[in-house]
């Protein structure tokens, strides 16, 4: 670890006199799960405890690199070493990739009530998921720099808050690693990805990352922190800057993985 951020973050968007009175008429009026539709047993989330202890952990044989999930268990004899076919083909620029669960039911659920309902508390929890599932074959005293995805300055502004940002300031806590959320930028605006069929999600980001400081990169082990893997085509274009901005490696991790069909 070579350096601290001491305004890792930026501003952040002030909590309005709504959301008190929203969490203040929850304690007496609370709403249903947002999954199940059931009663609310506890109050952490938006979400019961039991749809909760639902979410399917990524946790059988994975691809090697880019960590996706293989889906038969009789390739757990290759689970350590063994890479899919697409990495076979063409092995992405990161050195490896991990998510915590599956894009699906209540992370999904839970992901959209974060990042498109605006509900920032639910970072809370997500990036809890991602502090007590952080992969335990990665040694945290070699990750120099944690960097989240950014989001370009009009989508920022639209959405409120990076919530990209916000998990990996849970994972540089609880780790105690140096978090920058200034070095990687958007240099230009891109399509929502999810937008866009497999075949565009590449195009769509072709160049569209920069380091604005290389010097602050260079030779430095580096962990990006995302909220959903699914075509790897951010993962892929923001690495590619880093390495060429001089990393040393870079490490990337999701709290979701959509398995593409």
């Amino acid at each position: 670890m070579t350096e601290k951020n001491a305004d890792p973050s930026g501003p952040r968007p002030s909590q309005d006199s709504g959301s008190w009175l929203d969490a203040f008429f929850s304690l007496f009026f609370p709403s249903p799960c947002r999954v199940c539709q059931g009663p609310l047993t506890i109050h952490r989330s938006l979400i019961c405890g039991s749809c909760w202890n639902k979410i399917r952990m990524i946790e059988g044989p994975i691809c090697s690199r880019c960590g996706i999930p293989f889906p038969s268990v009789e390739s757990q004899a290759f689970a350590t070493h063994f890479l899919c076919g697409t990495c076979r083909l063409q092995e992405p620029p990161f050195h490896q990739a991990r998510s915590v669960g599956y894009y699906e039911g209540t992370l999904r659920e839970g992901i959209h009530l974060f990042k498109f309902g605006k509900r920032e508390e639910m970072g809370r929890h997500l990036g809890r998921l991602m502090v007590d599932h952080f992969p335990q074959d990665w040694g945290l005293s070699a990750t120099d720099l944690i960097l989240p995805i950014p989001l370009h300055p009009g989508r920022r502004r639209e959405r409120g808050f990076n919530q990209s940002l916000i998990l990996a300031e849970f994972v540089a806590r609880a780790f105690d690693i140096p978090l920058d959320a200034r070095q990687l930028v958007r240099s230009r605006p891109t399509l929502p990805q999810s937008d866009l069929p497999l075949s565009e999600k590449f195009v769509n980001l072709k160049n569209a990352f920069e380091v604005r400081k290389p010097e602050r990169i260079e030779g430095k082990n580096i962990l990006l922190v995302d909220d959903i893997y699914t075509s790897g085509a951010t993962a892929q274009e923001a690495s590619k800057a880093l390495l060429k901005a001089g990393a040393e490696k870079v490490f990337v991790y999701t709290l979701a993985r959509s398995v593409l069909k």
